[in-house]
Order: C-alpha cells, then structure tokens, then sequence
C-alpha cells in the first residue's frame, strides 16, 4: 500500500515538459519512428515473404514425391526458375532498409541532443525498439496471408503480390510511425526528465 502511495505521489509532481522539449520530442518521435518502422517493415516483410516461399516449395515438393512424371515436371519447373532478380531486389530493398533505420535513429538523436536533453540515444533506441514490435508482429501475419494468395497465382502473380504488399504495407507502417512516434517519444522523455535529479 505504501508502494502504491509514493507511485501516486511520483506521478503528480512529475513536472510537464518544457515547450521546447516536447516540441523536440515530437518531432524526433515523427521522423523517427517514421523512418526507423519502415525500414525495420522492409526487413520484416521480406523474411515473411521468403519464409512463407520455402514452406510452400517444400510442400510441393514433397506432395508429388513418389507420382510417376509429376514429381520429375515440378522438379524441372523449380529449376526454370532464374532466382537472379529476387537476389538483387532482396540485396537492394535491405540497404535501403538499413539506410532507412539509420536515418530515422540518428535524426532522432540530433534532434534530442540539439534540445539539450540527455540521454538522447538511451531514449532513442527504446521508443524504436517498442513501437516497432507491435508493427513487426502485424506484417508477419499479413505477409504470410499475402504470399500464400501470390503462390496461388503462380510465379508472376507471386511478384505482383509481393511487390504490392511492401509498398502498401511499408507506407502504412511509415503512417502509423508518424502518428503515435510523437507521443511515444514525449511520454519516455517526461520519463527520463523525472528520472534525471535522482541519477
């Protein structure tokens, strides 16, 4: 109970932020989570998608395993198969990638920094760190739904699919980023500020 009472005690004289912090703070949780969720949905997009292509080439493989003719016809098909373009598209979408994340994280740093309040990068990576999580989760399943209707289409409706959910879905992660990063970032500044004194 006495626990419970310094907690309440804590949280009402924790000062609000100065208008240059939050305004800081707001921007930094913009771009940040802006640029760090897009880049990290690239990443996870493309695991979803390769995971969900190697499950379904086992499957086929081993459904026809034994039939006379069609285990020798899928073989042949897989091996037509020239994986040249999706090793380049893979090898440039994770730069851009890491070029994204790297960017939205050193922005946010600045930002903070140039704002005077410490601990930037600690609450840099934190708030990165959470609100990529949810996301994450979120583009593993629709990733998966979305592959298994490109293999239903065959290989070119595979790139189609492909390509069209990780557009849409990196440009919606970049929204949802935009949107909640700024109060994400406030509400671990206000944190680390009430902390700073006792340090």
């Amino acid at each position: 109970m006495p626990q419970v009472g310094r907690a309440e005690r804590e949280r009402a004289v924790r000062p609000p932020l100065p208008p240059h912090v939050r305004t800081a703070a707001r921007s930094a949780g913009g771009w940040g989570l802006t640029l760090f969720s897009a880049g990290v949905n690239l990443v996870v997009a493309l695991s979803a998608v390769g995971t969900v292509v190697a499950l379904a080439r086992w499957f086929l493989v081993e459904l026809v395993a034994g039939s006379d003719g069609v285990e020798q016809a899928v073989a042949s098909w897989l091996a037509s198969i020239d994986p040249t373009p999706w090793i380049v598209t893979i090898v440039v979408v994770l730069l851009i990638a890491g070029g994204l994340a790297a960017l939205g994280a050193t922005t946010s740093i600045r930002i903070l920094r140039r704002a005077g309040i410490a601990r930037a990068r600690e609450i840099t990576w934190w708030c990165c760190g959470v609100g990529t999580v949810v996301q994450a989760a979120l583009s593993i399943a629709s990733g998966w739904i979305m592959t298994l209707v490109g293999l239903l289409t065959g290989v070119v409706g595979l790139g189609i699919v492909v390509l069209i959910y990780v557009v849409v879905s990196t440009l919606l992660t970049s929204l949802v980023g935009y949107l909640a990063g700024p109060r994400l970032w406030m509400a671990r500044t206000r944190r680390e500020l009430a902390r700073a004194p006792a340090a």
